[in-house]
């Protein structure tokens, strides 16, 4: 193992009314910029794309944000310019909370290929009907399973306060 950030990571943190996920040490960045008063896409800023050639895995992020009247969410990408991968392209969205039912989100990448091909456009509805344990099982059924290696899900109160994670892996 060359570096152990890319597959030991919070991948979930919290801060009074603010949930932050992603797919690396970034959640960590996150974290660390948000209590100290500073932006999501300020923490986005101070980080890379993966440095795992030729995939150059992309960062994704999401913030859910339930300190004002209404919810805010925030998602970003941070990947490889396809015309000079040792630079990061870096995207925000900052959509309309979307209604119940549905969440939003990124991917790492778009189909199979070699090198494996970014996430590209919008941030994707995906439905969440049922309780928590229905929608990990919905989504753990629909990876393909060669390339399962974990999920979780976390049900966060819309009042906020401490939520429900339910993990699933490829070893149970």
């Amino acid at each position: 193992m060359e570096d152990a950030s890319l597959i030991l990571y919070e991948a979930m943190l919290e801060l009074p009314g603010l949930y932050l996920v992603s797919n690396g040490d970034q959640t960590r960045t996150l974290h660390e910029v948000l209590a100290a008063g500073g932006s999501f896409e300020e923490a986005l800023q101070r980080r890379e794309r993966e440095p795992d050639a030729p995939n150059y895995t992309p960062r994704i992020a999401g913030m859910l944000d339930l300190r004002g009247e209404e919810p805010q969410l925030a998602l970003g990408i941070l990947k490889a310019n396809p015309a000079d991968p040792a630079r990061t392209d870096r995207t925000s969205f900052r959509p309309a909370p979307p209604p119940p039912g549905f969440g939003l989100g990124l991917t790492t990448y778009q189909g199979d290929g070699d090198p494996l091909p970014s996430f590209q456009g919008e941030p994707l509805w995906l439905p969440l009907q049922g309780d928590a344990r229905a929608v990990l099982e919905r989504y753990w059924k629909a990876l393909d399973p060669d390339n399962r290696v974990a999920l979780a899900v976390k049900r966060v109160p819309a009042a906020g306060g401490p939520g429900e994670i339910l993990l699933r892996n490829r070893h149970g």
